[in-house]
């Protein structure tokens, strides 16, 4: 329909400054900080062909079960609306695969919050061997 054809010129149209924005902040806190772990969030980086602008890629991934629950709590939204967007997107056992770490949400907040802090712990080291290698 309608909102299918306009959302590829609704993301052309947004992409490019946000992008811009990004990259605009990205360097300002790498000047501050040449060690700085810099997370940018974004529901489709693959989807818009932007996951090679950045040096890492992390996947935030649980069971599509849980994603359409997830998404159905967030938001007063239906099944066929989550549906909808889940088959916009690619699939997130594809996202993992493409990924350098992934976040596995699928279990306890506990073992989600192992899982952040090995993965920031991870980053911490190679943005410090970057900046070191750069010097």
């Amino acid at each position: 329909g309608v909102q299918t054809c306009a959302l590829p010129i609704l993301n052309a149209i947004v992409h490019a400054p946000v992008l811009r924005e990004i990259d605009r902040q990205i360097q300002q806190l790498r000047s501050r900080d040449p060690q700085a772990v810099v997370l940018v969030e974004s529901a489709v980086l693959f989807e818009a062909g932007q996951h090679r602008r950045f040096d890492k890629i992390i996947v935030v991934w649980c069971t599509p079960e849980q994603q359409v629950e997830r998404y159905m709590q967030r938001a007063p939204i239906s099944k066929e609306d989550v549906a909808r967007r889940m088959a916009a997107q690619i699939p997130g056992d594809e996202k993992r695969k493409m990924a350098d770490f992934v976040i596995d949400t699928s279990k306890t907040l506990a073992d989600t919050e192992r899982n952040v802090s090995e993965v920031f712990q991870a980053l911490q080291a190679l943005a410090a061997e970057s900046a070191k290698a750069k010097q």
